[in-house]
């Protein structure tokens, strides 16, 4: 099977794409990570939103089925990616949205903060090998978790 079949299909029918919100300031990361999330073989839909306030104005007015998963990098511009992931929590329509929080710093205090709010923790990566190399453990739990 081709890569192009192997991105339009997922167990027994065609798949469905995901939407990802992904909350990044710089635009050297946010093309990075949407660069490594086109090698997935699902098709996505990756909305960028850069900083806190933006990705939680885009989720208030979001329209549709709830995003399948949002990425927010700890350190945002106007409201901090640990607050915005504490206002998802605190949203009816956004229950049980899976959540990653992203840091290029390894501080235990960040994991726990991201694990006590429901959410999953992913170191950035420093290159463009490194990144995707995260991404696909990324995409691969992510998988996992939601069944597909």
């Amino acid at each position: 099977m081709n890569d192009g079949n192997r991105r339009a299909e997922i167990a027994d029918g065609p798949a469905k794409t995901l939407q990802i919100i992904l909350m990044e300031d710089s635009p050297s990361d946010a093309r990075l990570f949407q660069e490594a999330i086109k090698r997935w073989r699902v098709p996505v839909q990756t909305t960028v939103a850069d900083d806190g306030y933006k990705g939680i104005e885009l989720l208030k007015h979001w329209n549709g089925p709830v995003p399948d998963l949002v990425l927010i990098n700890i350190i945002l511009p106007k409201i901090g990616g640990f607050d915005v992931l504490r206002w998802i929590r605190t949203q009816p329509k956004l229950e049980g949205v899976q959540a990653i929080v992203m840091s290029s710093s390894a501080l235990h205090q960040d994991l726990a903060n991201a694990l006590a709010n429901g959410a999953t923790y992913m170191r950035k990566g420093n290159n463009f090998d490194e990144c995707c190399d995260r991404v696909d453990d990324m995409q691969r739990k992510f998988l996992a978790r939601s069944g597909r």
